[in-house]
């Protein structure tokens, strides 16, 4: 059976994070709450009929979200570096329904819940001529980062009629998705501004992921920041 979801994610988030070093190893851990904005994409059955995730369900970002990592750097060549990320995002929407779906036929005002629940794990290297470059401009600290990565999807999307009668459920538990990692940063007098990006495409599939945060560090103490 080929069910497919293809989703495009908006989401803003407010973050905090503790990083400390000692000994050229750093470690770190952060989280925040996502706002989720919008959500855009389809929801395809083995028939492939379709339903619109914005123009036909509604969707609309619920506020129990929330986003979390951990990350493990040390200086030693070869040796990737690892980051872990969890997030979970949930949406929901209530709209008039004329479809057909997963063999059910939705002729009345529908209820929709859409879970998306992620764990990342991360392997990455630092490019070297950063460092050089950094050199070169004082005040301005650069970080360019290369890896890869695995995505594993957990969830479920759910539509129910208003009678309680037609209703169906599908789940997509252990979906892997294996993407190529990059992570950009500049900092100075504390301000960073950071970009990474995730993606893979093969045969008629592809994935991607994007981000950007702008931050301020707060310095505590010689290793913990």
């Amino acid at each position: 059976m080929k069910n497919i979801i293809k989703l495009s994610l908006i989401s803003a988030m407010a973050l905090t994070q503790l990083n400390a070093g000692i000994l050229g190893i750093n470690a770190g851990l952060g989280g925040g709450m996502l706002q989720n904005k919008s959500i855009d994409g389809t929801v395809t059955d083995n028939s492939n009929s379709l339903v619109n995730l914005t123009k036909q369900l509604n969707l609309e970002g619920n506020s129990d979200n929330y986003y979390m990592y951990a990350y493990f750097e040390h200086p030693i060549p070869l040796i990737p570096n690892i980051k872990i990320e969890m997030a979970q995002e949930a949406y929901s929407g209530q709209n008039n329904l004329n479809i057909s779906l997963f063999g059910k036929n939705f002729n009345n005002k529908v209820d929709s819940t859409l879970d998306l629940s992620s764990m990342d794990g991360i392997m990455y290297w630092g490019v070297p001529m950063t460092g050089i470059l950094s050199s070169l401009t004082p005040i301005v600290d650069y970080d360019l980062d290369f890896g890869f990565g695995v995505k594993k999807f957990t969830g479920f999307v759910n539509l129910q009629d208003d009678t309680g009668i037609v209703s169906v459920q599908k789940d997509f538990q252990n979906t892997i998705i294996p993407y190529a990692y990059l992570r950009a940063r500049a900092e100075a007098f504390g301000i960073g501004v950071e970009g990474t990006g995730k993606y893979i495409s093969y045969n008629t599939n592809e994935f991607s992921e994007y981000s950007i945060k702008l931050d301020y560090t707060i310095p505590l103490t010689p290793i913990l920041d």
